[in-house]
């Protein structure tokens, strides 16, 4: 090199035979911002760990919603508060409705038609196709004494149209908000159901 410096790029070898002397530290009165970065960087990866996904901001307006500190990250989007409650807490409308889907996926694969009820599925298939395909009737699967749960699973029906009618007609918070079926709505369009 012929002593020219680029603007920006770090030449480690510059710097080489350089001694610092203790007069040029600066020893004036301004604040070590490196310690307290570090300290500040620790308390964040604290409090993320804590909080799961959630940012503090989320956390908090959560927190005064519901009136208690949350303490720990059950599962999922699911947080556990410190009065006991369970909240699932989501970024927006469109992953609420995904998880709602999902969930009706799941109770498809447990129950079948069976998670739904008798007037609602037979808006989806009418009894007499049900007979024509299948050789059954709807009550030969709503049998209040023995439900079949294998025939439950076989009606032939759409299920991406019956969970979007199940959430068309009762909601996202129906299948979300296990306890009181109800939604809580945040800033920015955070969204909250509670579980338990």
């Amino acid at each position: 090199m012929d002593g020219h410096k680029e603007k920006g790029v770090f030449h480690p070898h510059d710097n080489e035979s350089k001694k610092i002397s203790s007069d040029s530290i600066n020893t004036s009165t301004d604040v070590d911002t490196t310690s307290t970065r570090g300290e500040k960087e620790l308390e964040k990866t604290k409090v993320e760990k804590s909080i799961g996904s959630l940012t503090l901001e989320t956390k908090q307006n959560a927190e005064a919603k519901v009136g208690s500190e949350i303490i720990k990250h059950v599962y999922g989007n699911v947080y556990e508060f410190k009065n006991g409650e369970e909240w699932l807490i989501l970024n927006n409308r469109t992953q609420a409705h995904k998880e709602a889907i999902e969930y009706l996926d799941n109770v498809w694969d447990e129950m079948g038609i069976l998670g739904w009820n008798k007037s609602f599925i037979e808006s989806f298939v009418d009894e007499g196709t049900l007979e024509r395909r299948l050789g059954i009737t709807y009550d030969d699967i709503y049998n209040r004494d023995s439900p079949n749960f294998q025939l439950a699973k076989q009606v032939p029906l759409n299920k991406k149209e019956l969970f979007n009618e199940s959430i068309k007609h009762d909601g996202i918070a129906h299948s979300l908000a296990s306890y009181d079926h109800e939604e809580v709505e945040l800033p920015q369009g955070k969204l909250m159901y509670r579980v338990n």
